[in-house]
């Protein structure tokens, strides 16, 4: 049973790491995350207490609940986090709601899915490996779906996105009820096998409408840090010392140097998500929070500015279009006011006049 146990817990949460990679500029908050799988474990409690009261009372049956009841009371306790995510204007993006709804959905799975386990000990092997992958992954996808379409009509008029979201919370109370239907209907290895096609291929759908949102959002923020120069200064074009206070800073605290520059260009992407938002809001009576936030980036953006070394500040102004605008021209000013003279040359945008001249020496 301890085998059962393990794999109940840990294969969701395996899925639940691989959808969190979709957001490569950690939009998602580890806390929050931790916190939606916390209400689906809380969630499946109450679910579970009240359809229990239901059936003890004779108001309903086993099959009215599982038809029934448990789609749409399950569906709703999950979606409610979700909501209030989206209340509260923590929702940035389609693909922030859908990692805190799969979050969500795999909490509660593996609350149920231990409830099952513990329940027949003779059969826990074989009943976690046919759950881990057909009705735990329905209950994360369509709660995915739910945080999806959440995140995507976060900034919409009030009515336009409680529409939405209900039309959501409809289709996957459908989904959970058929998903039900077929589990009662159908047995043997038959049932297994499209089960698991219907789990596995439920998430991959969420996976792709991430991955579209994802590209979408690269594009907004590819615009906002700049792209790759078509042709980046090479170290020829360096000279010893200022080699040598590269190399110096470089190998100080490259470490150091790497984590900053990660941390900013998830911040600045995170700013770039929040200041499109800003722009898109339909609500103004979040205005006011939406540019408390932005402001806060903007403090920590330029907190960042000062950590950085001459290594991370170089690196940044050679790379990103971006990188060229007044906050890094004062960057640099300060940069160099603080490096021995040799050092101060290193200014990366001051070579091109020196490459002109000479082409000029040679015609």
């Amino acid at each position: 049973m301890i085998l059962g146990i393990i794999i109940s817990v840990f294969i969701p949460l395996a899925f639940l790491y691989i959808i969190w990679t979709f957001d490569i500029y950690q939009l998602s908050r580890v806390p929050v995350l931790f916190g939606a799988l916390l209400w689906g474990w809380f969630t499946f409690a109450v679910a579970l207490n009240v359809q229990n009261a239901l059936m003890r009372a004779g108001m309903l049956d086993f099959w009215q609940i599982s038809l029934f009841n448990a789609p749409v009371l399950e569906q709703l306790l999950k979606a409610t986090f979700l909501i209030w995510l989206a209340s509260q204007m923590r929702l940035r993006s389609a693909i922030d709601g859908a990692v805190y709804g799969f979050a969500v959905g795999t909490g509660f799975a593996m609350a149920e899915n231990l409830l099952y386990v513990s329940g027949t000990p003779d059969r826990a092997l074989g009943i976690a490996l046919a759950r881990v992958l057909s009705v735990s992954l329905m209950h994360a996808y369509t709660t995915a779906i739910v945080g999806t379409v959440a995140g995507a009509s976060q900034y919409m008029a009030q009515q336009a996105h409680t529409r939405r979201i209900g039309l959501a919370l409809l289709v996957s109370v459908m989904l959970h009820g058929l998903f039900n239907r077929l589990v009662m209907t159908v047995d043997g290895l038959p049932l297994i096998s499209v089960a698991i096609a219907i789990g596995l291929g439920g998430t991959a759908l969420i996976a792709l409408a991430m991955q579209r949102a994802l590209l979408a959002d690269i594009a907004l923020i590819g615009r906002e840090l700049g792209t790759l120069a078509p042709a980046l200064p090479t170290l020829e074009a360096l000279t010893p010392p200022q080699l040598a206070a590269l190399a110096a800073e470089a190998g100080a605290d490259r470490q150091g140097q790497r984590e900053l520059v990660h941390a900013y260009i998830a911040l600045h992407a995170e700013r770039s998500v929040l200041r499109r938002g800003l722009e898109q809001n339909e609500r103004p009576q979040f205005d006011a929070v939406l540019a408390g936030r932005l402001a806060a980036i903007d403090r920590r953006l330029e907190h960042l500015r000062d950590q950085m070394g001459l290594y991370a500040c170089v690196w940044l102004g050679a790379v990103l279009y971006g990188s060229h605008h007044g906050k890094w021209d004062q960057v640099r000013g300060r940069l160099m006011a603080r490096q021995p003279a040799p050092a101060r040359a290193l200014d990366l945008r001051q070579r091109a006049p020196v490459r002109s001249s000479r082409h000029t020496t040679h015609a």
